[in-house]
């Protein structure tokens, strides 16, 4: 698997606006910037928790644990493609994102185009290749497999042979239920290609650069918003201790 640390700062900046002003019920582009705002919160906390910055000590997950925070790590990727791949349908949208891919700062390792590409499904995880896998993850995460699903059925003829866990503390919050999370990470990863190691390395690799692209566009994208809007007041965020 590959590791995509991202490093988190203390905020240090705060921008207030008026909700009608910056996000008018009615307009289609404040709602996809509310989407795509929320996917890079979704991302970024997710992140945080699989791949904790280098001077945070956390590495208190099971595996099975972290098969269930990678899980809902493809269905939020899974469903910032679809908000994309839908909403840019839309001409001003369409428009927007050109205007964010613009203004994307140079220089970094990707473009602002090539960052659109990986979300509307042009390569990255979101292409044709691996998609597939991204909604099987987002099915298994937040829909749970119906009683006789052929799918469920395939995945657990796979594990013919294995051994399940169940675990439980003294109290109801401890119980894990490890065989659950295990078969539905299996229900989600049994379409990569080539199977075995190297195509969930492939996966991974797409995946990494994908996440990146959400976070990165999600950020510019926002404040090319707010800056479109007007009336936004921005304040520096005072974290002295008080005495």
């Amino acid at each position: 698997m590959v590791s995509r640390r991202l490093t988190f700062d203390p905020p240090t900046q705060r921008a207030r606006f008026p909700f009608a002003i910056a996000f008018p019920p009615e307009d289609a582009v404040g709602h996809f910037v509310l989407g795509l705002a929320a996917a890079m919160n979704d991302l970024n906390l997710l992140n945080s928790l699989l791949w904790p910055p280098e001077d945070v000590d956390r590495d208190d997950f099971t595996e099975p644990e972290r098969g269930a925070l990678i899980r809902m790590l493809l269905a939020v990727v899974w469903e910032a493609h679809l908000l994309v791949a839908s909403a840019s349908k839309l001409p001003a949208v369409s428009e927007f994102l050109d205007a964010v891919a613009h203004a994307y700062p140079s220089g970094k390792r990707f473009s602002g185009q090539e960052l659109v590409g990986f979300l509307s499904g042009a390569a990255g995880a979101t292409a044709p290749a691996v998609r597939n896998v991204l909604r099987a993850a987002r099915n298994a995460t937040f829909h749970y497999p119906r009683v006789t699903n052929k799918a469920l059925s395939a995945a657990l003829r796979d594990f013919d042979g294995a051994e399940g866990q169940l675990v439980r503390g003294e109290h109801m919050p401890s119980v894990r239920a490890t065989f659950a999370d295990e078969v539905l990470l299996h229900l989600a990863l049994r379409g990569v290609e080539p199977p075995g190691e190297e195509g969930i390395a492939g996966l991974f690799s797409a995946l990494g650069a994908t996440v990146v692209a959400i976070i990165h566009l999600a950020q510019v994208a926002t404040d090319l918003w707010l800056d479109q809007r007007g009336d936004v007041t921005v304040e520096a965020i005072d974290e002295t201790p008080a005495p």
